[in-house]
């Protein structure tokens, strides 16, 4: 009985300790074995800026963190360990145009560090992104334009249709512009540029991207002027006005009347080398169109060819008189048109007026002749018609019957001003100082043009209150100009 005791007694103890080693080995000894390591990262890469980048990577198993290394020893020697919360990183305080290596691992639960991914390398951009801006001198074409860090460098310019450059038009240059030309005036382009190695390899960001359109449309100013030649004793006094008067109105093509040559002066090359460099005439020699001539800025326009035809009737009424032609290719827009002016016989007779409806006639001849190809055009003259701007006036008839609109109608939709300047007062003063203002102006000077927008006329003069001429006066005859718009 007491041995039973014993063993019952023993048995519980033993049972206990069972008990005892059981739960130890379910708790605390299965708690203290390692948490599994997460998988490497992978896709990692790095946006690069002059002293930063920006890094990024995809990850499985992300909730404790990553731990980044980074080194400018591709066996990370001496590694600068960053830390992020989520699979992207930007870090700071680079250097400029240096090569870093850098790898990225995730954290466990118990904060140890991964397998790392594949090791990637980037390289600082030299310079800070660029400052780009854009304009457009003509309607087919946009100009980038930026400022150069320092010189020598190359750069990269892209054109696009869309903000994402697609499909971009590139191209490298050493300047520190470009233009972009045979575009669509509808169309809105995108524009941005970055420094490249001669290689062509990045050294710095993409500027901010600029989006333009080319112009619409661009003005092209036209005049006439009848200077009232260089043989009067004023011209010296008259010059410097007359001078000041062209300039103040910034013709791209003038037209000229009795510029001509006489007591030492060249009338045409003393005005043209007084405008600016850039001025020139059609045909520069003394005899070959007498006072009667074409001057232009070549800065504006450009010559592509030119002529001179002699006025059939002239030889019955004194000198000779010419018609005097240029197609121009206005540089701003691409456009082409054709320029004409002329200095009609001026007799009152009736036979007079017959010879200035033949010139008109021989004028609207010329003009069909070399306009094979549909341009615009443009007849500037002294016309030396007393009458009004009537159907009765041969010459006012003869160009509105052929095509030609006359900018002071206000009846045309087409070659009517849209706004006036003085258009009342006469060309024609002979240099009185009472200026003679008239609703329906005489045809002694004048500007036809086919269909076209014409955005502003001015007859030039400078007058007081009272309608007197102030000052020098320039010519016996007053400027005319037109702005107007090629089609």
């Amino acid at each position: 009985m007491i041995r039973t005791r014993r063993l019952a007694r023993l048995l519980a103890t033993l049972s206990a300790v069972l008990i005892s080693l059981t739960a130890c080995a379910s708790g605390p000894v299965l708690s203290g074995l390692p948490a599994p390591l997460p998988s490497a990262p992978t896709q990692l890469q790095a946006s690069v800026g002059t002293e930063s980048a920006v890094a990024t990577w995809t990850a499985a198993d992300a909730s404790h963190g990553f731990e980044l290394d980074l080194d400018v020893n591709s066996q990370f020697t001496n590694p600068r360990t960053l830390t992020a919360s989520a699979k992207t990183r930007n870090i700071g305080s680079l250097k400029k145009a240096t090569t870093y290596y850098l790898r990225v691992s995730a954290l466990s639960d118990d904060n140890r560090r991964g397998p790392a991914s594949e090791v990637v390398s980037f390289t600082t951009f030299a310079y800070p992104g660029l400052t780009l801006a854009v304009d457009s001198a003509s309607s087919t074409s946009l100009t980038a334009k930026w400022a150069q860090p320092e010189p020598k460098l190359s750069y990269e310019v892209q054109l696009g249709t869309d903000s994402g450059f697609a499909k971009p038009s590139s191209k490298t240059t050493d300047a520190g512009e470009w233009t972009f030309a045979q575009l669509k005036t509808t169309t809105k382009y995108y524009l941005r540029v970055r420094v490249v190695s001669a290689t062509g390899e990045a050294r710095s960001d993409w500027s901010k991207t600029v989006s333009a359109k080319p112009a619409e449309a661009q003005p092209l100013v036209v005049a006439n002027y009848n200077v009232d030649g260089a043989a009067t004793s004023t011209w010296v006094k008259r010059r410097p006005v007359l001078l000041n008067r062209i300039a103040s109105q910034h013709p791209d093509v003038l037209g000229l009347q009795e510029a001509g040559y006489k007591k030492g002066h060249t009338q045409y090359l003393e005005l043209t080398g007084a405008l600016g460099k850039s001025w020139r005439v059609t045909d520069s020699a003394r005899t070959a169109t007498s006072t009667t001539r074409i001057a232009y800025d070549s800065k504006r326009v450009q010559m592509v060819r030119h002529g001179h035809v002699r006025l059939t009737r002239d030889s019955k009424f004194g000198n000779k008189r010419f018609i005097v032609w240029a197609e121009f290719k206005q540089l701003s827009t691409g456009k082409h048109f054709l320029f004409l002016t002329t200095h009609l016989v001026y007799q009152k007779s009736a036979k007079a007026a017959a010879a200035r409806t033949a010139e008109a006639n021989q004028v609207v001849s010329l003009a069909k002749q070399l306009n094979r190809t549909h341009l615009p055009v443009i007849v500037t003259g002294d016309f030396n018609t007393h009458q009004k701007r009537t159907s009765g006036n041969g010459v006012y008839r003869t160009l509105l019957n052929n095509g030609f609109a006359d900018p002071l109608s206000r009846s045309d939709a087409l070659g009517s001003a849209e706004s006036r300047i003085q258009a009342d007062l006469e060309p024609y003063n002979g240099s009185h100082r009472a200026a003679n203002m008239s609703a329906s102006t005489t045809l002694i000077d004048h500007i036809f043009l086919t269909p076209m927008r014409v955005a502003e006329w001015e007859t030039v003069g400078k007058l007081n209150s009272s309608n007197q001429f102030v000052g020098v006066i320039p010519s016996d005859h007053g400027m005319l100009r037109a702005t107007v718009y090629l089609p």
